[in-house]
C-alpha cells in the first residue's frame, strides 16, 4: 500500500472515536465508514479487470458485508449515505415501480426518473437482441420476478394478474403467520428469463428474518405484553458498482425492509449487504477520492404516513417521508452502459486483450490532421464496405485493417506509453489543457493495438481485434451521434 493510502487508512481509523472519563478510547464509528473503508480497500488493492461496459474496473470479490441499523431506540433510520447526495427521488420511485411489478422504463421517465432510459432505448434493446420490444420495455426484470416469478413474459403492457408466483406477497404472508420460517426469500434471479431481460439483476435476492431480542422478550413477559419482532434483511448482490449503484441499493433495500416491517407490524431491525464482485469503475476513481475525504453526517430518519398493517400495494411517494437528510454536495459520476461494439465481438477477445497492463495513447495535434482524419474515416468506410461485399467477412476484416493502418502512417501522431487507463486519462487532460489543441485534437486509447476508449469529441479509427467498426457506428461518430455506452 502506498504512503497516501496508508495515511488515508490512518485517518479513516481515527474517525468517530470517543473518550470516556477514564481516558480509555472507545471506537464509535459511523456506519457509513463501512462503505468508505470498502471503497478505500478497492482503490488500494483491487484487481484491474475488464467489464461488459468496456470501461474497466478495480475489483475485489466477497468483501466483508456491510450492516446498517434501521432504527435508533425505536426511531426509524434510513441509511442514506451522507458523504455525497444520493438521488432519493429515484430510489423511492424505482422501489415502488418494482413493488407494482412494472417493467417499462417509460413510467419512471415520465416521473422525471431517467435511470432506466438508457437500457430501454431503441439502440440498446437492438444491441442485446431485443429489437422486437417497444422502447422502454425492459423485459421480465426485478418487479416482474418479485410479483410474477415463473409467468411467461409477453411484454410490458400485458396484464399478469394471478400469473406466476407473487414472491413479495408470500414474504409478507410468512412474516405474519410463520416468522420463524427459514425460507422467507425474495429472488430476482431467474435463469430461464435472463436472456429476455434488458439487464440481468445485480441485486439478486434478499432473505428476511424476524428476531425477538432477549431483553425485550423478558420485559414483555414480565409485563404480560406481546413480544415485538424485529425485521432484518440480508441482501446478496452479485455485481456492485461502489460509486453509483451501492449507495442506491443500500437505500432501496432499507426502504423495502421498512415498508415490509410496517405492513407486518414489526420493528425495522437491520440491513446486511453481502457482495460478490465489488468494483470501482476506472472513471469513478477521482470522484470517489473526493468522497473519501468527507466526514459522514447523521443518517436521516424515516416517517411512514400510512396506518400500520394493510397492503404492500398502492404505496405512493408521499407515504415515505425522509427527514433531516443533510448530505455533502453531489459528486457527478458517469452511469456505465454496455459497450455495444465490444460486446458484439467479445467472443473474439481474450481477457488480456480487454484489460492489459500497458496502454498507448495517440493524438493528432493539428487542424490539418483532424481534417485528414475525417477524410480517412470516409475512405475507410468505403473500403470496408467494398471489401466486405467482394471478399466476404474474413478477408474483408484483414484487408480493411491493412488499409486503415497504411493510411494512418501518413498522419502526424504523438505517442506516450502509459501503464493503465488512469495514466491515459491524465495524459488526455494534459493535452486538453492546451487551448490550441482542444477542438482540433483527435485521440484514442489503444490497448494491445485495440482502441478501447474515446474522449469527448475524438474520433475512433481503430478496431476491436480484427473486427472493423461498422460503417453506421463511424457515421454516428462523424455526425456527433451517440457513442456505444
Amino acid at each position: 500500500m502506498d504512503t497516501e493510502s496508508t495515511h488515508r487508512q490512518e485517518a479513516l481509523s481515527s474517525r468517530n472515536v470517543t473518550k470516556t472519563n477514564s481516558d480509555v478510547t472507545l471506537p464509535k464509528r459511523h456506519e457509513e465508514m463501512q462503505y468508505l473503508d470498502l471503497v478505500q480497500e478497492i482503490l488500494a488493492n483491487g484487481e484491474h479487470r475488464p467489464d461488459r461496459t468496456g470501461t474497466g474496473t478495480y475489483s475485489i470479490f466477497a468483501p466483508p458485508s456491510l450492516k446498517f441499523s434501521l432504527n435508533n431506540n425505536g426511531q426509524p433510520i434510513l441509511p442514506l449515505l451522507t458523504t455525497k447526495r444520493v438521488f432519493l427521488k429515484a430510489v423511492v420511485a424505482e422501489l415502488l415501480w418494482f413493488v407494482e411489478g412494472n417493467t417499462s422504463s417509460t413510467a419512471l421517465s415520465e416521473a422525471g426518473v431517467k435511470i432506466w432510459d438508457g437500457n430501454g432505448s431503441r439502440e440498446f434493446l437492438d444491441s442485446v437482441g431485443l429489437s422486437h420490444r417497444e422502447v422502454g420495455d425492459l423485459g421480465p426484470v426485478y418487479g416482474f420476478q418479485w410479483r410474477h416469478f415463473g409467468a411467461e413474459y409477453v411484454d410490458a403492457k400485458t396484464d399478469y394478474t394471478g400469473k406466476g408466483v407473487d414472491q413479495l406477497a408470500e414474504v409478507i404472508q410468512k412474516l405474519r403467520n410463520n416468522p420463524y420460517d427459514r425460507r422467507i426469500i425474495l429472488s430476482a434471479w431467474n435463469p430461464a428469463d435472463l436472456k429476455k431481460m434488458a439487464l440481468p439483476p445485480c441485486h439478486m435476492f434478499a432473505q428476511f428474518y424476524v428476531s425477538y431480542p432477549r431483553s425485550e422478550r423478558n420485559e414483555a413477559q414480565q409485563n404480560g405484553g406481546k413480544k415485538q419482532g424485529h425485521l432484518h434483511c440480508q441482501l446478496y448482490q452479485r455485481s456492485c458498482d461502489m460509486g453509483l449503484g451501492v449507495p442506491f441499493n443500500i437505500a432501496s433495500y432499507a426502504l423495502l425492509t421498512h415498508m415490509i416491517a410496517h405492513v407486518c407490524e414489526l420493528v425495522p431491525g437491520s440491513l446486511t449487504h453481502v457482495m460478490g464482485d465489488a468494483h470501482v469503475y476506472c472513471d469513478h476513481v477521482d470522484a470517489l477520492k473526493v468522497q473519501l475525504e468527507r466526514e459522514p453526517r447523521p443518517f436521516p430518519t424515516l416517517e411512514i404516513a400510512r396506518e400500520k398493517g394493510g397492503s404492500i400495494d398502492g404505496w405512493k411517494v408521499e407515504d415515505l417521508i425522509v427527514k433531516d437528510y443533510n448530505p455533502h454536495k453531489t459528486i457527478a459520476m458517469k452511469i456505465q452502459r454496455r459497450c455495444q461494439l465490444r460486446d458484439k465481438y467479445k467472443a473474439e477477445m481474450s481477457v488480456d486483450d480487454a484489460c492489459p497492463s500497458s496502454t498507448v495513447v495517440s493524438t493528432v495535434p493539428s487542424r490539418t490532421a483532424a481534417f485528414a482524419s475525417t477524410t480517412l474515416i470516409a475512405v475507410s468506410v468505403a473500403a470496408i464496405d467494398m471489401v466486405f461485399i467482394i471478399g466476404g467477412a474474413v478477408i474483408g476484416r484483414v484487408a480493411a485493417l491493412w488499409m486503415i493502418s497504411e493510411m494512418m502512417k501518413e498522419k502526424p501522431i504523438m505517442h506516450r506509453i502509459v501503464q493503465n487507463e488512469l495514466e491515459a486519462d491524465a495524459f488526455i487532460r494534459e493535452i486538453l489543457a492546451n487551448p490550441g489543441l482542444t477542438i482540433e485534437l483527435m485521440g484514442h486509447v489503444f490497448i494491445n493495438g485495440k482502441c478501447v476508449k474515446r474522449y469527448n469529441r475524438f474520433f475512433n479509427l481503430s478496431t476491436t481485434f480484427g473486427v472493423p467498426i461498422p460503417p453506421y457506428k463511424i457515421e454516428k461518430l462523424l455526425t456527433g451521434g451517440a457513442h456505444g455506452e
